[in-house]
């Protein structure tokens, strides 16, 4: 009896510990994703915040759309390649940029740049299916429309 006590007992540790090991993997993994989505998301309340009623045509509002929608792509693959990964894509770092309410599409450009810095240094284990690459090519097609409205 004492034996099966003993045996049960280490059995036991054997898999919290093995538990507790796939989840800090699974947490070390995405940091980085977790870091873009984070930016990700501000950039595209920036760019949502942005509103120029004089600017001539429909250019403008077309541009804006569309890098909204670019971000949307990335956050909805970053989002999926999280939660492949095992992680919680709702409890995301803080954006890291110094905001600049003057430049909207600005402050949303560094951060656009930001989430595409973290994206490449990431990890992009088979089982997710490329999302890293297809978010990359969101990102970046979302700041080179930011940068045309800019003017860079």
């Amino acid at each position: 009896m004492r034996s099966f006590k003993l045996l049960t007992t280490a059995t036991f540790a054997l898999f919290t510990l093995m538990f507790f090991a796939s989840a800090a993997t699974a947490q070390n993994s995405v940091p980085r994703y977790l870091h873009a989505l984070s930016n990700l998301r501000m950039a595209r309340e920036w760019i949502k915040a942005d509103h120029r009623p004089n600017t001539p045509g429909r250019d403008f509002e077309t541009a804006r759309r569309h890098s909204i929608d670019e971000i949307d792509r990335a956050i909805h693959d970053i989002k999926q390649a999280v939660h492949d990964d095992g992680a919680n894509s709702n409890f995301t770092p803080p954006p890291q940029v110094n905001a600049n309410p003057e430049g909207p599409l600005r402050t949303a450009l560094e951060l656009l740049e930001a989430a595409h810095s973290d994206l490449a240094m990431g990890v992009d284990p088979p089982e997710t299916r490329g999302l890293q690459v297809r978010s990359l090519e969101c990102v970046a097609e979302a700041r080179r429309t930011l940068s045309h409205l800019i003017g860079n």
